[in-house]
């Protein structure tokens, strides 16, 4: 499956990627007054990570939205069209007539749908994807573990995805948050990656 080109981070106790599924300047929001992260995992084993910053209050099946049109534009392998669904749903209802069952149409959709999760964008098969909440306080201080190495990492990844956006304000104002709060840049500097 054709992953998205372009830039990425690697966890090393992983070797998942980790893309940015939204705007890369929501960064700047965060980190001056908290708000949410959100790690959404895709395939069988996690495969893929797209982070969403959340800062509108979206919750989770606004920024699951967000996940998923990333995967549609970016590594639509993860996605079920309404094409290929129609497909599924019409092998189904032929085989249930093949072997004699006659059930109704709605019983075969709720089959063929029943570990799929419908997104705009496509359906996704339940069981191949998840989710980390990361509460990221003001600055990000307080965070310990992988998620304080997701956070940073995405942090360094939206400043060089959007290295033209932030004009010399905001851009200082980061760097006076990053060098106060956050790790060198030099630290994880080595798992950045352009595809």
């Amino acid at each position: 499956m054709a992953e998205k080109e372009g830039p990425y981070f690697v966890l090393e106790e992983f070797g998942s990627r980790y893309y940015l599924g939204n705007d890369p300047d929501y960064v700047l929001t965060v980190l001056q007054s908290g708000g949410i992260l959100w790690d959404f995992q895709f395939g069988a084993v996690g495969a893929i990570h797209v982070l969403i910053w959340d800062i509108w209050n979206e919750g989770l099946e606004g920024s699951l939205e967000a996940a998923a049109e990333w995967l549609a534009d970016n590594a639509p392998g993860h996605i079920t069209s309404n094409e290929e669904l129609q497909e599924l749903f019409d092998e189904a209802k032929a085989g249930n007539r093949r072997v004699g069952y006659e059930i109704s149409e709605e019983e075969v959709w709720e089959d063929v749908t029943a570990d799929l999760t419908y997104t705009e964008a496509g359906y996704l098969t339940s069981y191949e994807w998840g989710v980390n909440e990361i509460h990221v306080p003001k600055h990000g201080k307080g965070l310990t573990g992988n998620d304080k190495k997701i956070f940073w990492r995405a942090v360094a990844l939206s400043l060089q995805e959007e290295s033209d956006y932030l004009d010399e304000d905001e851009r200082d104002a980061l760097e006076e948050i990053i060098q106060a709060h956050g790790p060198s840049y030099e630290e994880i500097e080595s798992s950045l990656r352009r595809g």
